[in-house]
Order: structure tokens, then C-alpha cells, then sequence
């Protein structure tokens, strides 16, 4: 069954901030108090981690060194995507052929995801394997749709995860699979490229944009080989479960935190 995506538009206030910095703000944004959970049973637990840790496998093979942006790089996105409302940002919204989800209709084309990139970032090139091209539509790990980096500022890049390897329950939302602290784990070696330490974790916020729920995290891992500061927004539609990264090493970031941390919230499904 693909996809379908879509969202019905919520005004809410801004966000509260459940640990150390600032949150990110947005008229459309708003955080909730993180309450306790019926805790995961041991099945459920190996369950999601097994599915969860290929999320780090891709991880580790999305990274992307300078020196390899520098010899072979593709056309900056806004010489030919869309102008989004963000000054220096291009719109970026795939088309049903842009990779095997949306062509063997896994993710629905017609209303898929969307978020905005920095206009001077490269699209990099998303490998056979990693891409999911040799399973669909049945793969059952999790593929890399979309890498877009700059070797001085960092990468955005969005995975997706079959939603029936975290949960037997069909359109499960992101609160369904576990609670934002259980899945901290499970996605944070994704986050980083290797684990994630819970003294790590600069915050964790659950969003409500546009009336769907999203778990985010901010991160400074510094034995991350994706970048040692990592944002991320993790949510659920119909029979997936998405996640989407800005990363950038301690060199990238002072230069590219603003832009990555706009592509994190202008990310949508």
C-alpha cells in the first residue's frame, strides 16, 4: 500500500523546551510535556532495534567527504529547483520519478514530502543499494532517499523505514512505535553514523506542525563520524516512518548551522 501523505494546517503556540538550548520556533510549531510510557517488552524492543539499527548502516555509507564533493559535483539546486519562500533556499519536492519509492508507488507521488535546501547545496548521488532500488516496492530495511550536502556547511539527507518492521499496528503514528526517550536509541546511531550517549543529547522536543507529530533531537556527538552536530525530525504516514538529518562537523558548523537547521524545519511529509 503506498504512502498517502497529506496534513491539515494547525496554528499553535511556540515550542517549550525540554532541556538545555532554545528551541526552534515556528508560527505552525508547538512542543508538549513528554510523559511516561507503558515501557517497550523484550520482543518489541529487539524488534525495533533490529529494524532501526540498519538505519546506521546507511548512515555510515551516506557520508560524505569533501574531497569527494570537490571531484565530482553535481549542479547547485538553485540553478534549477524552485525559489521556496526562504531567501537563499530552493523548494524541493520529488517527482514520481525521482527514486524507486515513488516509482514502484511505495511513497505516494502525488502528495509525498517536501522541505527546502539551501540554494548553493549539491545533490549527491544516493548508491543502488542504499536506495532500495533491488527490493521494491517490498523492501523490508530502510533506504536513503535523498542526500543534498556543501562541503563547507554540511548535509541534509531523509531516510524512510518500512513501518510495519516498528510496529504491527497499521497507521501507526510516531508516538505508537515508542516514546521520544525510548527512541532516542533507536534512531540516535542513525543521527551520529556510529551511537549516541544519552549526555549527548542537547534536547528532544515532540512537534505538532500542521497537525501531524514529529520527535526531534539535537545532538553533539563528538565521536560522530555524520558530523558531530546533528538535528533531526523523526514522524509516521500510512506505512512509514521517516527521518530526516542536517549534520555538520565542528569545522561545517558554524557556517552552515542556520541553513541546516531551516531544512529541518521546513521539512514536511
Amino acid at each position: 500500500m503506498p504512502c498517502a501523505i497529506g496534513a491539515e494546517a494547525l496554528s499553535v503556540p511556540p515550542c517549550q523546551r525540554l532541556k538545555k538550548f532554545a528551541p526552534f520556533r515556528s508560527g505552525k510549531v508547538r512542543c508538549v510535556t513528554v510523559r511516561a510510557s507503558r515501557a517497550p517488552s523484550v520482543d518489541e524492543q529487539v524488534s525495533r532495534r533490529q529494524a532501526l539499527q540498519g538505519l546506521a548502516v546507511l548512515a555510515a555509507s551516506a557520508l560524505v567527504p569533501p574531497h569527494a564533493l570537490a571531484a565530482g559535483k553535481s549542479a547547485e539546486v538553485g540553478s534549477y529547483l524552485p525559489s521556496a519562500g526562504t531567501s537563499g533556499f530552493s523548494n524541493f519536492q520529488p517527482d514520481k520519478s525521482k527514486t524507486p519509492a515513488l516509482r514502484s508507488g511505495v511513497i505516494n507521488a502525488e502528495d509525498s514530502y517536501r522541505f527546502e535546501v539551501p540554494s548553493t547545496y549539491r545533490e549527491v548521488g544516493v548508491a543502488n543499494i542504499q536506495s532500495g532500488n533491488f527490493c521494491m516496492p517490498n523492501c523490508a530495511e530502510p533506504w536513503t532517499e535523498v542526500i543534498f550536502a556543501d562541503d563547507k556547511e554540511g548535509k541534509v539527507q531523509l531516510m524512510v523505514a518500512p513501518l510495519q518492521k516498528l510496529t504491527p499496528k497499521a497507521n501507526a503514528t510516531i508516538k505508537d512505535i515508542g516514546s521520544i526517550d525510548s527512541l532516542v536509541q533507536s534512531f540516535g546511531p542513525y543521527i551520529t553514523g556510529t551511537n549516541l550517549e544519552d549526555e549527548d543529547v542537547i534536547s528532544k522536543d515532540i512537534l505538532d506542525v500542521d497537525g501531524r507529530t514529529y520527535y526531534q533531537y539535537e545532538s553533539y556527538a563528538p565521536y560522530g563520524t555524520n558530523g558531530t552536530h546533528q538535528v533531526a525530525r523523526a514522524t509516521t504516514k500510512g506505512k512509514c516512518a521517516f527521518l530526516f538529518v542536517s549534520s555538520a562537523s565542528d569545522k561545517q558548523w558554524p557556517k552552515g548551522e542556520k541553513h541546516l537547521r531551516q531544512a529541518l524545519e521546513s521539512f514536511r511529509v
